[in-house]
């Protein structure tokens, strides 16, 4: 984790407000700082472009999906594919 001032979020601050920020429904002033920490750490922006990627990725299915069973089905088609196995 990284701190280097009062006014600069840590890595787990940022990984805990990464939804809530990519829904757009943090204040100004905390979008300002994550968006502060993102320009300066790799990680954390890995992981923020990845969870804007998903969220994008979903909201293209649901807009496709012609009913939930569909969209279930590729989605469990799509993890099954990259490795992802049902434990139940």
């Amino acid at each position: 984790m990284t701190t280097s001032s009062l006014h600069q979020l840590s890595c787990e601050e940022v990984a805990r407000a990464v939804w809530t920020y990519l829904d757009g429904e943090v204040d100004a002033d905390r979008a300002r700082d994550i968006r502060a920490h993102l320009a300066t750490c790799d990680h954390c922006r890995d992981m923020y472009t990845f969870e804007g990627a998903f969220l994008r990725t979903v909201a293209r299915l649901l807009d496709e999906a012609e009913d939930v069973s569909a969209l279930r089905s590729r989605v469990i088609d799509a993890l099954r594919r990259d490795g992802f196995t049902d434990n139940r």
